[in-house]
């Protein structure tokens, strides 16, 4: 998942989603579909994941949702300097949630 979000290819779509969420001259139209899909009902998908990747061992201890908030702040940032910055790979943003020690 991370990688297809940090595919030059397919950052237009989400750099799209996030003016979106945060422009003010979208229309109520296209607002109300994005409010349909918050971002709390992908981070709702995501923490068991993350719980079992923490009972494995394979992630970091914490609280799943703040990881998983935490991760898509990243992504988020990422997405929202676009060009000009350079985007990291996949497994540099992955670090911040893997466990090492494992």
């Amino acid at each position: 998942m991370t990688e297809h979000i940090l595919d030059k290819e397919n950052t237009p779509y989400f750099k799209l989603i996030y003016q979106t969420i945060h422009s003010d001259g979208v229309p109520d139209k296209v607002k109300h579909l994005i409010r349909q899909y918050p971002l709390q009902a992908y981070i709702d998908r995501l923490i068991p994941i993350f719980q079992e990747g923490q009972q494995a061992g394979d992630i970091i201890e914490g609280d799943p949702e703040e990881l998983v908030g935490s991760y898509f702040t990243i992504l988020s940032g990422i997405m929202v300097l676009g060009e000009g910055y350079r985007i990291p790979k996949a497994d540099f943003v992955l670090r911040s949630i893997i466990n090492h020690s494992s």
